[in-house]
């Protein structure tokens, strides 16, 4: 398999791209060098500026023909025939005069300045925005389709739901059922994937995949009824709870983790098998207990704990595996950091708290959505 080099291609609006300074520098010297600084996109304006071989040439295509040098910080004609893509980064639909700039590069080519951008039939409109209208890129939804159809690319499917319905509650658009049916394909994407493996089929995943929708919509007092020509999901939410969290973790394949356990129990050693006798019978009785687990590196703690993870798992119970570091949740089937979970906040004070609002704990205790 061949993998084509990307080019990142940064967006921002003027003035506010990034800079990167030391905290020791004097703020006026911060300044001054920022206000020289050229990104990939200010670079794009000042080569299309001086250059005529890039008029026709949108932003994204342009590494397909320059090359992008990082010390002089400018664009140059690409010399050797290989293939680079280039890739914008994406932008929610929520950043505002920031998504329609990027919406305009994507279809004006040849740019030479912000104000060439919006600068529309000889018209210099005062907003990205209004360049978009006069392109007529609002008008039909091209924008949130064009949006949608970009965040299938690196984006996974829950990621695409929520994008979906921020487009539905923010963005207003036009026909809602058109970018559904275009799109309920890569919505629906894990759902497919739960669907199969119980035996269910490719209308149950879209179903689940509605349900979901009407779900986050519900935290808002909003539902799929609100948007009048959107497919409702069966049967009503109201009736089924739906919990995505719960629902991946109880994805698990039964007969993987049978044979996990059946290839690993041998090998626990005696204090191994004690404990693990102790915590999973705990479990099994219904018993509220803490475990502490104290041993040297390399005694086999993690071992005991993916034992006991898959124990739980096998029987259909929901067991998630919590660890301080990120780099130990790689060693745990489908761990998580503990700030993650708990929402941990990273720099403690006194008066922290986690933040997991209110009427998410209402809703888990009701047996709705959260």
């Amino acid at each position: 398999m061949e993998w084509l080099p990307v080019t990142r291609l940064v967006v921002h609006l003027p003035g506010q791209h990034n800079v990167i300074f030391n905290e020791n520098e004097y703020l006026a010297a911060v300044a001054k060098r920022a206000a020289h600084q050229k990104t990939t996109l200010i670079a794009y304006f000042a080569y299309n500026a001086q250059n005529v071989d890039g008029r026709n040439v949108v932003y994204a295509d342009f590494p397909i023909d320059h090359v992008w040098k990082i010390r002089e910080k400018a664009w140059s004609v690409r010399q050797r025939g290989e293939k680079v893509v280039g890739r914008m980064y994406f932008i929610h639909p929520a950043a505002g005069e920031r998504f329609f700039l990027r919406l305009l590069l994507t279809v004006v080519s040849g740019t030479t300045s912000f104000k060439h951008l919006r600068t529309v039939d000889d018209i210099e409109h005062p907003t990205f925005q209004a360049a978009c209208k006069a392109l007529r890129l609002l008008q039909d939804d091209a924008e949130w389709d064009t949006c949608m159809r970009e965040t299938c690319i690196d984006q996974d499917a829950k990621r695409l739901r929520n994008l979906f319905v921020i487009l539905l509650l923010f963005c207003s658009p036009l026909n809602p059922e058109v970018l559904w049916e275009r799109y309920r394909d890569d919505m629906s994407h894990d759902m497919w994937h739960q669907r199969i493996t119980n035996g269910g089929i490719v209308d149950d995943a879209y179903n689940d995949t509605l349900l979901l929708l009407e779900a986050k919509l519900v935290l808002t007092n909003k539902g799929l009824h609100d948007f009048p020509k959107m497919l409702l999901a069966l049967p009503p939410v109201q009736m089924l709870c739906v919990n995505p969290q719960l629902v991946a973790k109880l994805d698990y394949d039964r007969d993987v983790l049978h044979g996990y356990i059946n290839q690993n129990l041998p090998w626990l050693n005696i204090c191994q098998e004690i404990v693990v006798t102790t915590v999973f019978n705990a479990i099994a009785q219904g018993e509220g207990a803490v475990f502490f687990l104290d041993g040297p590196s390399g005694s086999g703690k993690t071992f005991v704990y993916k034992v006991l993870l898959a124990l739980v798992q096998r029987d259909g119970h929901v067991a998630i595996g919590v660890a301080s570091s990120s780099i130990v949740t790689f060693l745990l089937e489908g761990g998580r950091t503990a700030h993650s979970v708990f929402k941990i906040l990273i720099a403690l004070g006194r008066d922290s708290m986690c933040l997991i609002p209110m009427k998410a704990i209402l809703l888990n205790y009701s047996g709705k959505q959260s």
